[in-house]
């Protein structure tokens, strides 16, 4: 388990784009969570997502301005621990599914959508004190977050088949 938590942070240090309020793009951080838990299974999966989401807020957390502890706890729930510890689910789509590089690709989408959903969520909640008034909050968080999700997601996908190739096996 430390070796892959090794990796998702030396994976999440070598951002390619950083987003000025948060989140980035990098070399694919969470593909040893994907391929742990497809070999471990899903309680270890989500069980290694979660101690992510946490390292992750110990090591890289910036702390966003919020106004109570509910919003504190919203973003570290839904920003940290929530998408990564979907990602330990991925073993239900690789056992479902008869072709694996098939079932990777949809559990890096469906990774992808859970975050987005997250993180939309939980912009909304948090930043909606910060939006002047008639100004539509929804439309920016979603953009925002779309913008650095969907090429995360592009690029995760890219590198489990470089990485299928490279090695010969079905890790994706």
């Amino acid at each position: 388990m430390s070796v892959v938590l090794s990796l998702c942070m030396i994976l999440s240090f070598s951002p390619i784009f950083k987003m000025p309020l948060g989140g980035s793009i990098n070399l694919g951080e969470a593909l040893p969570i994907i391929f742990f838990s497809s070999k471990y299974g899903h309680k270890a999966g989500v069980n290694i997502g979660i101690l992510y989401g946490i390292l992750k807020i110990f090591i890289s957390f910036n702390l966003p301005p919020t106004q109570s502890f509910l919003c504190f706890f919203i973003v570290i729930l839904f920003d940290y621990i929530l998408p990564y510890a979907f990602l330990g689910f991925s073993p239900f789509f690789t056992f479902k599914i008869s072709n694996v590089n098939v079932s990777f690709a949809i559990i890096i989408f469906l990774s992808g959508l859970v975050k987005l959903v997250s993180t939309v969520f939980s912009g909304i909640y948090v930043w909606k004190q910060y939006v002047p008034s008639g100004e539509l909050i929804f439309p920016f968080v979603l953009l925002y977050n779309l913008s650095y999700i969907l090429p995360q997601s592009i690029i995760n996908l890219i590198l489990c088949f470089v990485i299928d190739k490279i090695f010969k096996k079905s890790f994706c």
